[in-house]
Formats: structure tokens, C-alpha cells, sequence
């Protein structure tokens, strides 16, 4: 099968989730009977509607994924990286959990909370895919309305198109997942955790609960979340924003714990203006504010999954050397040359997801029904657990360097760069001649800053983790790895209906290709000046050992990851 056969299964199989599922419900009051436990709790449920080249624990993954996806974007990057982090994590926990050797992804060299017989409920056998994939959906039910709010919309949507028959004319609910999930913890679980003074006694609690109740997935996976947020609430990135109680009333969630302050600000002294200073924002409906650097404390606070917290602290960039008038000129250099192509990689780079989507849509293609639910949920694990280290990496250094954004310097005269410049003016319009204190970059600039290049980070710990996982599940050295992603005319995010101006696909011919057009489309935005970007790489390179060290701890010695599955035709079920 050559690349645009197996791109063209893929969309036939994702098109059954694309209509709208609302018109396919007969009774759209229909609850689901529950019993206490019976062979089918471990079972996918009846009627499951999934994309077959998947089958249905990677088709369920990819469709709840799917879902999810749109409401945890809205934060700012590092807390969107850090929400899937846990997420993955959890997902992963539900495998070790239904299984008799695999370890917890977030408590190091711990079983993972509870851990389930091998038989459940009579003779049933519970180590199999389906009771984990099971169990993964309602860990994402039970923790995306205290984790990622703005997700359970998609998320019970997903749920939907997945209980939606779309062979049949009207399309038919199967009945497959209720109609309206419950969400949230299950109130046995919470009363576990608000009476437990600490993880141990949490977990005796909850392993009652979880006998009691046959350690059907609909429990497991409340047990599972709850722990995963107890996790989280400790993990230094001051979600609740309490700062461990030095805030009683009305905190901020995420809020800086180590009282940093923009040094480069108005009526201070010049030996500042090489510092960050905050942007000017506008929701375009009339309301302005300038930044705060978001997480500014990550660095130094938030506890690492891969690397140790001694190796983030000794790794360091040094500080550039930066000719800030010459790189301003490069910057605007770089606007005025967008085409395309470069438009296209700067939105497709920009948002961290599409990466982990490239990658393990070329990890689809290479490996086919070998990719199987256990082998998708321990990469995704993997990779997002280094991209959070990455992003602490890069917020420690961005912080202790807390360098101006190009935006800053080419907007002001203060630093000596032109009054008028000559560059892109802004979507539509192409390249103008204008005032430089109306420049903007292609995007977005994030409000942290500017040196090293996250992104560059970023992006260089998704390919080493990429490598990694080849080589130790797949025995891969990646030679062939090839990737394209393509865009549709008029598909910008940016520019709407005019870019690009045909349908266009981007080529990648190795891992190496894909960090260096990620690194180089924030250069090409206007985002970054030059150093920052190729000095992030060696910040962040060298992942490729910590991450299979802790792939061999997740697995404990086990090679369990194989539950294949034969694809069958796009007829819409498993």
C-alpha cells in the first residue's frame, strides 16, 4: 500500500464520524440499562460505530481524542500540553491497570491505584483490550469536567457519532454510549478522596469500591481519573491557584508562584529594553490588555516525568548574542517572503496537536493493524510526557534569560530600528510599505519570552521520542520514514478562502525535515529572532534515552502490547 492509497482509507474511514448524529437518534430519551456486572461491561458495547482501519480501541481513541481536542486548545500552550500529559497518562493507567505487570505513568515504579484480577465476575476474563479501552472513556468522562471543561461538549458529541449507525438511511443510533454521557467522579470515588489524608489511604478506599463493584471500567476508570487529579493537583503548575494555601479566597488558577515581574516595562531604565515586555493584546471586540507571562514559575516549580528534576536544572542555554537591529531587519526580511507554503507551515506548527497527529498518522501508515490500542496509548503517553518536559525546559530558560520579542523591538524607536518598514501587512494584504509600529507577525506571539523558541523545543523532543518508540516496540530505525500533510485551498486559519490559493501538501522525507520546518516556521512568522530557535535544539535534544528508560518502566518486562485486530471493510461498525 503506497501513501495515497492508505490516506485515501483513511478519510473513507473517518467520514463515518463526520455528520451530524443528532438527526439519527429515534429516541433520544433512551437510557442504557446498567447491571452490576456482567460479561459485557468488559466488552465494547453493542452497536459501536468505528472507523475499520482501526478497529475499535484505536477507533475509539482516535473519535474521544478527536473530541477533546478543540476544548483543551483554548488554554495557553503549556497548559494545554500539561492537560494532555495527564490525560495520556490516565489512558496508559487504565492498561496497567487491566493488566498484571504494567506500571503507573505518573507514579513512578508504582502499580498503577487499583489493580484487577485477571478474572472478574464469575470467570470473565478482564486483561483485554476492550475492558481498557472501556475504561479509558469513562476516565476521559469522570475528569474532563474538573480537567478541560470546555471539552465535554465535543467530547459527548464524540460519544454520539460513535453510537451512530451512519449505513442506513436516516442513520441509526445503536445506543452504543448514552446519549449524554455521565460525566464527572462517581460519588463513591469522591467521598474516597476528600476522606483520605494521603494517596495510601485513598487507594485502600478505593480498592473496596472497586471489588465491590466487580472493577467494571465504568468504576475503574472514575478511580483512575480521581487519582490522576490528586496527582495533578501537587505537580507544582499551581492549577487550583492556592499556592499550597497561601491564597484562600478567589484564586487564580495557574497563577505565578515565584512573583516574577516584567523588568522592561515604561518609565524604567534603558539597561531593561533587551527584557521581555508584555504585548499589547484585543478580542477584536473592544477590549485590550497587555500580557502576563503565563506560568512563568513551570521552570523551576512542575515536577518532570522523563527527565529528573537535577537534569532540568542543569541543562542551559547560554545567553545570545543578539544584534537586535540587524535581526529585527532579518525578521521583517523573512515576513516579506511568505508564501504559501511558508503560511501554511507556520499554522500547522503553531499548534502542537497537529505535530503529535503528523507523527502518529505516519506511525498509522507504517504499521497498519500492528498499531494496535495499547501500542497507540503508549506513545501518545511517551510523547506527551516529554513534550511537558520539554516545555518546563524551555520556560526555565525563558524566564532566566526573559529576553524582548522582535514585535517590541521593530515596533519602537528606542531601538534604533526604522520608523517605516517594508513587510507583510497583516491577512489579505500581502507586502505594504508601513508604519513599523503597526507591525505584527503572521500569528499570534504567546504571551512568554522570546528566548529559546519553545516550539524548537518542543519539536525536537518529538522526533527523539519518536526514534525511541520505533526502535524499542517496532525495531525501527526509521529509514523511510516519510510524512506529507495537505491543506485544502483556502483552508488558512489566517487568510480564509484565499490561502492557499490551491490545495497543498507539505512533504517531509525524515524526522529531521519535521523539527526543521517547525523550528524554521517560527522564524518565518515573525515570532522569534534567529538564535532562539537554533539554540532551543540542543536544549532539548537527547531525549531519546530518558524516554525508552521510561517506556521499559511503563512496561515492567512485559510485551503485551500486540492485541491485533484484522480491518474490516468501511461499512461503519467493528
Amino acid at each position: 500500500m503506497n501513501l495515497a492509497q492508505a490516506a485515501t482509507i483513511l478519510i473513507t474511514a473517518l467520514a463515518v464520524l463526520i455528520p451530524d448524529p443528532a438527526e439519527a437518534h429515534e429516541n433520544p430519551n433512551r437510557k442504557l440499562e446498567e447491571s452490576l456486572c456482567s460479561e459485557s461491561d468488559y466488552s465494547y458495547p453493542d452497536g459501536l460505530q468505528t472507523p475499520p482501519l482501526f478497529g475499535p480501541g484505536v477507533g475509539t481513541y482516535i473519535a474521544a481524542t478527536a473530541g477533546i481536542t478543540q476544548g483543551v486548545s483554548k488554554s495557553e500552550t503549556p497548559i494545554a500540553i500539561r492537560t494532555f500529559s495527564l490525560i495520556d497518562a490516565a489512558a496508559w493507567n487504565c492498561i496497567a491497570a487491566y493488566d498484571t505487570t504494567k506500571l503507573d505513568a505518573l507514579r513512578t515504579g508504582k502499580r498503577p491505584v487499583v489493580e484487577v484480577p485477571v478474572t472478574v465476575c464469575g470467570d470473565t476474563d478482564a486483561h483485554t483490550t476492550a475492558a481498557r479501552v472501556q475504561c479509558f472513556v469513562h476516565m476521559y468522562a469522570a475528569a474532563l469536567p474538573t480537567l478541560a471543561p470546555d471539552a465535554v461538549p465535543d467530547f459527548q458529541s464524540a460519544l454520539e457519532r460513535l453510537s451512530t449507525d451512519y449505513t442506513t438511511s436516516p442513520p441509526r443510533y445503536t445506543g452504543a454510549y448514552p446519549i449524554q454521557m455521565k460525566m464527572g467522579i462517581d460519588s463513591d470515588v469522591q467521598a474516597c478522596s476528600k476522606g483520605a489524608d494521603d494517596y495510601e489511604a485513598y487507594k485502600s478506599c478505593v480498592e473496596q469500591i472497586a471489588e465491590a463493584y466487580e472493577y467494571v471500567p465504568a468504576i475503574m476508570g472514575s478511580i483512575i481519573a480521581q487519582d490522576m487529579l490528586m496527582y495533578s493537583s501537587g505537580d507544582g503548575w499551581n492549577a487550583d491557584g492556592m499556592d499550597n494555601g497561601r491564597c484562600k479566597n478567589n484564586c487564580l488558577p495557574f497563577s505565578d508562584t515565584i512573583g516574577y515581574e516584567p523588568k522592561n516595562v515604561y518609565q524604567r531604565k534603558k539597561a531593561f529594553k533587551r527584557k521581555w515586555q508584555p504585548l499589547m493584546e484585543s478580542d477584536g471586540r473592544g477590549f485590550f490588555y497587555r500580557q502576563e507571562h503565563v506560568t512563568p514559575h513551570i521552570g523551576l516549580k512542575a515536577v518532570p516525568r522523563v527527565l529528573s528534576r537535577k537534569e532540568v536544572n542543569s541543562r542551559k542555554v547560554e545567553k545570545p548574542l543578539y544584534n537586535l537591529e540587524k535581526e529585527a531587519g532579518l525578521v521583517t526580511e523573512r515576513l516579506s517572503s511568505l508564501d504559501d507554503e511558508k503560511k501554511m507551515a507556520i499554522e500547522l506548527f503553531d499548534n502542537k496537536v497537529n505535530v503529535i497527529n503528523l507523527l502518529s498518522r505516519g506511525l498509522l501508515f507504517r504499521y497498519l493493524s500492528d498499531f494496535t490500542f495499547e501500542r497507540v496509548i503508549l506513545f501518545s503517553t511517551v510523547y506527551m510526557a516529554s513534550e511537558y518536559d520539554a516545555v518546563i525546559l524551555a520556560w526555565k530558560e525563558k524566564v532566566r534569560h526573559d529576553l524582548v520579542r522582535p514585535t517590541t523591538v521593530i515596533q519602537q524607536r528606542r531601538y534604533n530600528t526604522p520608523e517605516n518598514i517594508t513587510t507583510w501587512a497583516g491577512p489579505y494584504k500581502g507586502v505594504e510599505t508601513f508604519s513599523a509600529k503597526e507591525f505584527q507577525p503572521y500569528i499570534r506571539v504567546m504571551p512568554h519570552a522570546e528566548y529559546p523558541s519553545g516550539s524548537g523545543c518542543i519539536c525536537q523532543s518529538n522526533i527523539d521520542v519518536t526514534k525511541a518508540y520505533m526502535k524499542l516496540i517496532f525495531n525501527d530505525d526509521g529509514e523511510g520514514y516519510f510524512l506529507s500533510e495537505t491543506f485544502k485551498a483556502g483552508s488558512s486559519l489566517i487568510e480564509p478562502g484565499v490561502t492557499p490559493a490551491e490545495e497543498l501538501t507539505l512533504f517531509f522525507h525524515d524526522l529531521e525535515s519535521v523539527r526543521e520546518a517547525c523550528g524554521q516556521s517560527r522564524l518565518d512568522g515573525g515570532m522569534h529572532f534567529t538564535a532562539a530557535v537554533e539554540n532551543s535544539y540542543g536544549l532539548c535534544v537527547g531525549f531519546e534515552e530518558p524516554v525508552t528508560d521510561y517506556m521499559l518502566t511503563l512496561l515492567n518486562g512485559s510485551d503485551d502490547l500486540i492485541t491485533t485486530y484484522v480491518p474490516r471493510p468501511p461499512t461503519g461498525g467493528p
